[in-house]
């Protein structure tokens, strides 16, 4: 099996294209459409998500790719920013930056199945990350420990910093006109803040900032998704296996059974004794 996400009017795009191959009766009201093409079944839901039954024909790629190359609002290269463990108690704040040189590559990634991490598994986390993790990439780390000793109700300068520091190691690897995408936190003085240290940067290399909700719509920001909730629960299964504790499942008041001492290692305390 295999997925891909459609956003707005490239659903009707998308079924136009395959609508050569076999249609077949929905099976449930979620369908837009259902057709057989290439031995492969294929079926488009109303959410914009597309299933395959096998990874597309090489021929079907190539449609694919170009589609998405077709409605790629950026002609330069593009470097999406986002984060995962803001709002969580438990384990690091994670911060991912991925660089996509071109639309070709941008349109391979969408292909591979980058999206939205929470809009997958995390066994299907894993598989897209395998296949994206190839695009250059950065990815900063608070871990709770770190976090418990700078947070004084500052979450969104800590933000700042993190997002600030991937995008300047990606900034280098960067050519000719490049825009820089952030899933939007915080407040106007915070995109303020990024726009300037952003370009400062760059310096003299033209840059296009991009702060918007829901980024997750641009490749290079679902692709830092995905590698930044990759990482986070990668800290998480390995501090679970150390202290034989489920950390991915574990509740507050489980937490809360345990000392501080423990827990400002693995979890963030404001948080952790919220009300």
């Amino acid at each position: 099996m295999h997925i891909i996400k459609l956003n707005g009017n490239e659903i009707n795009l998308f079924i136009r294209m395959i609508s050569s191959g076999k249609r077949c009766s929905p099976t449930n009201k979620h369908e837009l459409a259902r057709y057989e093409h290439d031995g492969n079944l294929i079926v488009v839901y109303s959410t914009g998500k597309v299933v395959f039954s096998k990874f597309p024909s090489e021929k079907l790629s190539e449609s694919i790719v170009r589609m998405f190359e077709s409605v790629d609002p950026f002609s330069g290269c593009t470097i999406g920013t986002d984060e995962v463990g803001k709002g969580e108690f438990m384990g690091p704040l994670v911060v991912g930056s991925v660089l996509l040189r071109s639309k070709r590559e941008r349109a391979f990634a969408r292909l591979q199945g980058a999206m939205d991490s929470k809009l997958l598994s995390q066994s299907q986390i894993n598989d897209v990350f395998a296949r994206i993790s190839k695009f250059k990439h950065s990815v900063r780390m608070l871990s709770p420990r770190d976090f418990n000793k700078q947070f004084n109700n500052n979450l969104t300068s800590i933000m700042v910093s993190l997002h600030m520091r991937c995008i300047a190691s990606l900034a280098p690897f960067s050519k000719g006109r490049c825009a820089v995408i952030i899933d939007k936190f915080g407040g106007s003085e915070a995109s303020d803040t990024l726009i300037s240290e952003i370009k400062q940067v760059f310096g003299s290399q033209e840059v296009d900032v991009v702060i918007e909700p829901r980024a997750e719509a641009h490749p290079s920001v679902s692709c830092a998704s995905i590698i930044a909730k990759h990482e986070y629960m990668r800290w998480i299964l390995s501090h679970s296996q150390s202290t034989g504790i489920d950390l991915g499942k574990a509740t507050r008041s489980r937490m809360l059974e345990f000392d501080e001492g423990f827990l400002r290692n693995v979890c963030k305390l404001k948080y952790l004794k919220r009300k």
